[in-house]
């Protein structure tokens, strides 16, 4: 993540959100315990992709999110706090999603009303 966070770090506030122990992820995504007692610890191990996979469909969360995050997969080049988003949108209440749309819809129409203004003059 564009913020620094490790996966870890990342691993445990999705538990913590979730109200799941790491035995309920491990169940979750068919994985042993100690899997995800490791990579919640940031204890170096080398999982293969399909076990990054397996813990973003228990988590509910994009498994391209997740690679990006442990580092499999890199940034988007073009938008690059992309995947921050989505996991933040990903904590919400459609309710609450589409109220951050709005908020993002205005941010943008007042950036491209600033740069207009800017070029008139």
């Amino acid at each position: 993540m564009s913020d620094g966070i490790s996966f870890a770090d990342w691993l445990n506030e999705m538990l913590r959100e979730r109200n799941l122990t790491q035995a309920g992820l491990a169940r979750k995504a068919g994985l042993h315990k100690s899997v995800i007692n490791k990579l919640s610890r940031s204890i170096v191990i080398k999982p293969d992709a399909a076990t990054f996979v397996a813990i973003a469909k228990a988590l509910d969360v994009s498994p391209i999110s997740v690679l990006r995050i442990a580092g499999i997969l890199p940034p988007d080049p073009e938008l690059p706090e992309l995947e921050d988003y989505k996991i933040v949108l990903a904590q919400l209440s459609p309710e609450m999603r589409q109220i951050g749309l709005e908020l993002i819809k205005t941010v943008a129409r007042c950036e491209k009303q600033q740069r207009t203004a800017g070029s008139v003059r």
